[in-house]
């Protein structure tokens, strides 16, 4: 799986839901996340999108190639 839509679920947690070895595109617009974690072994992750969260700062992506990180309105 390389694309993975999981917008205005209602999701608290990124830890847990996005365990796919070969994820590209990560989308959690509109959840209640405040934290980012659990990321950590998505090594192909290259989009992330947490647009309408509550993340109050980027932390946990140092060792990932992100290309692309969107969030606005957190």
């Amino acid at each position: 799986m390389e694309w993975v839509d999981y917008s205005g679920n209602q999701v608290l947690s990124i830890a847990g839901v996005c365990k796919q070895p070969y994820l590209k595109y990560l989308y959690l617009d509109n959840n209640n996340i405040t934290k980012i974690d659990g990321l950590e072994t998505n090594k192909s992750l290259r989009v992330v999108s947490l647009i309408g969260n509550q993340v109050t700062k980027i932390e946990n992506l140092e060792n990932l190639w992100i290309e692309e990180l969107f969030l606005a309105a957190n």
